[in-house]
């Protein structure tokens, strides 16, 4: 037993115990050196003798880095005991949240069982195979910022059953793995990475359903989903279904074919139709100015020779005009009409695509690249010019960056890369993405590669400043950062840096430092959309520390404001501004906003959930005898009818459970009758 203050292996020092399992007790420390909050964990006396080849094992798992997994600093062998020091992953659990009884999002379900699914590839693809052997909800963090992290190895080395410390978790571990350890070392028994798939999907059975999985070694059944009225997608529940069947060999056999099939999912989802329909916009004026491309080549039209050829070209450079002097309805209509002109030239795409960028709307950005990438009328002038292709891709890497999507940013830009090898940008925000998800040997690779093709010295230390902040080090991170901010002649180069110093200052929990940095970056880039956007993004969180700070919440109206003037009227847009507005007092304000949304596009529950909200607050600043509730019901129904069917696509919004209390609380207090809906679940 260690207590408070007592130092392990002369640099971990113990904070508190908190918690203990059937092999080991797990304490809270500090790295004395680094200053960060680290997990001891002691192996119990009477499990030491079951570990087999300890300094083997240690020497494999120190050498783990992987976005989705904690860092395994030392594994010690003292007079105390036998120690795994492990970085602190704050969060809750996945058994927690299923034990409150959260409803969790499809969409944000599925995010997680990518992320888990990318950690197992990582692990089952070390030499030797790593086998987690003890994937369960309470070993499933989830970070601050709604990332997950796989915690508390229970390792088989090379898939051998007695190498591990412990037992099986009921009803999360495999068949295959249930038989092992009933065994006892009867039967000549391997586990594989098909083991792992099994208790990642068991895991999220539990959470789907919120029933514990049929516990296999008591000679339960597994009961199926279609007990449950589970609300989720059948393509979804399906591959849950797969990832848990009896037979390994029915399974996904790799981690990254069952990420895959996540990833794939919408395109086996009776909702994918619905999905296409919100993208309708773009669509169909991406379709409509193919079309008409079409029909004026058949008409012979676009035999203008020299002229044509000037007439698009004069086009395109109006647009970027356009969007160089802020005017963005204007030149979207330019590029439009170019592509009108010639849907088969690449040009007005890219400058279209790098306007949605400059708005700061990069879902549209990586949804238009997609559109672009997969049009047939495309393909033959992507495939005779890849640099240019390759630029598609390098931008679709930016938007999905600029998401923290850096799976698929990182996709990207190995697209762009195969195209384009001897890009040294394309290098840069390769390795940048790839530390950001803590791989940081590949990132270090990538940085050699960029060196190799002539990256210039800025960007070569702001590759080392990401490395740093991936391995803790923020501080160290943002001196950097800063540094290039200053030193850099280029003003693309000190934007990023700008971006990039600000977040180093965010990961180390300053935001006051992180909001200077943004204005700072603003003062050399009046009005770019990353840095407003991150700028309101940090006074919100500014709010959310101290209400009292109406200069934070001033100045996030101020920035998402301005990304409204600029033309991204998106609904995240809209109700991040009515949001703060209403938290200013001003009322109208924020009733124009929902307003304007509600109306372009009425199947969004959000902003009739928000109306509702507004009104509520709005009327309970009044004195009593003035107070009229009565546009409540019709916007509560609203609310509801376009939740149900949001709730049957996988969206859980605890919210909608908030405003069901606030309007029953009107009922009792007398201001309407019963609303006749079925209310929010």
């Amino acid at each position: 037993m260690l207590n408070r203050g007592d130092v392990v292996g002369g640099l971990y020092q113990v904070l508190e115990p908190i918690g203990s399992g059937g092999t080991s007790l797990v304490y809270k420390g500090v790295h004395l050196h680094l200053g960060t909050e680290i997990v001891l964990k002691r192996v119990r006396d009477e499990q030491r003798a079951k570990i087999r080849d300890v300094k083997e094992e240690a020497e494999i798992l120190t050498r783990l880095k992987h976005a989705y997994l904690p860092r395994i600093y030392d594994f010690l062998e003292t007079p105390d005991g036998v120690f795994t020091i492990i970085d602190f992953i704050p969060g809750k659990s996945l058994g927690w949240y299923i034990r409150q009884g959260y409803r969790i999002k499809q969409s944000q379900l599925v995010e997680w069982m990518i992320e888990l699914c990318e950690a197992l590839q990582y692990l089952h693809a070390c030499d030797p195979p790593i086998i987690h052997c003890d994937v369960k909800p309470d070993n499933i963090m989830i970070t601050p910022k709604g990332k997950v992290c796989l915690i508390d190895f229970n390792i088989s080395i090379g898939g051998s059953p007695d190498s591990r410390l412990g037992g099986t978790s009921a009803g999360y571990a495999s068949p295959e793995q249930v038989r092992a350890a009933l065994s006892r070392g009867r039967e000549e028994l391997r586990l594989d990475g098909r083991s792992d798939i099994y208790s990642l999907g068991a895991s999220f059975y539990h959470m789907i359903t919120g029933t514990r999985p049929a516990d296999l070694s008591r000679g339960e059944k597994p009961v199926p989903f279609s007990s449950f009225q589970t609300g989720y997608s059948e393509a979804f529940l399906d591959t849950v279904e797969k990832m848990m069947r009896a037979d390994p060999a029915d399974r996904f056999q790799t981690a990254e074919e069952a990420g895959e099939a996540l990833r794939q999912l919408y395109r086996r989802d009776k909702r994918y139709a619905s999905f296409q329909r919100t993208k309708g916009l773009l669509t169909v004026l991406f379709a409509a100015l193919m079309a008409g491309s079409v029909l004026v080549a058949a008409l012979g039209v676009r035999q203008l020779g020299r002229d044509g050829d000037s007439a698009y070209t004069s086009l395109v450079l109006a647009g970027n005009a356009s969007r160089e002097a802020g005017d963005y309805d204007a030149a979207l209509s330019q590029y439009d009409s170019a592509i009108s002109m010639d849907a088969a030239r690449i040009s007005a795409y890219y400058e279209k695509m790098m306007l949605y960028a400059d708005q700061g709307n990069y879902q549209a950005c990586v949804f238009f690249g997609q559109q672009v990438l997969t049009s047939e009328v495309l393909a033959e002038a992507m495939e005779e010019n890849p640099r240019e292709a390759a630029d598609f891709y390098y931008l679709m890497g930016t938007g999905y960056f600029e998401q923290e999507k850096y799976v698929d940013a990182v996709n990207c830009y190995r697209e762009a890369l195969a195209r384009n090898e001897g890009n040294p940008e394309y290098y840069r925000d390769y390795a940048i993405s790839l530390a950001r998800m803590m791989q940081t040997e590949e990132a270090e690779e990538a940085l050699d590669q960029a060196v190799e093709a002539g990256m210039d010295d800025q960007s070569v230390q702001m590759v080392e400043a990401e490395l740093k902040l991936a391995d803790g080090n923020w501080q160290q991170a943002a001196e950097q950062f800063r540094s290039i901010c200053y030193a850099a002649p280029e003003v693309s180069t000190r934007r990023r840096a700008y971006l990039f110093w600000a977040r180093a200052c965010g990961m180390g929990g300053d935001l006051e430092q992180e909001a200077q940095v943004l204005e700072e970056a603003l003062g050399l880039l009046p009005g770019d959309a990353a840095l407003v956007s991150d700028l309101g993004e940090t006074c919100l969180q500014i709010c959310a520390q101290d209400e009292t700070r109406t200069d934070a919440a001033q100045r996030a109206r101020e920035c998402w404001q301005l990304l409204e003037d600029k033309g991204n009227t998106s609904a995240e847009v809209r109700l991040n501004l009515a949001s703060v507005c209403r938290l200013l007092g001003d009322y109208d304000a924020a009733e124009a906003e929902l307003t304007a949304l509600s109306e372009e596009d009425p199947s969004d529950y959000r902003s009739y959930r928000d109306l509702a909200f507004l009104v509520i607050q709005r009327e309970g600043d009044k004195p009593n005898e003035e107070r009229d509730y009565s546009r409540i019901p019709e916007l509560y129904n609203q609310a509801v009818e376009a939740y149900q069917t949001a709730a049957a696509n996988g969206v859980s919004d605890p919210q909608m459970q908030t405003l069901e209390n606030a309007v029953q609380q009107l009922i009792r207090g007398g201001w309407f009758g019963q609303i006749p809906a079925e209310g929010a679940q």
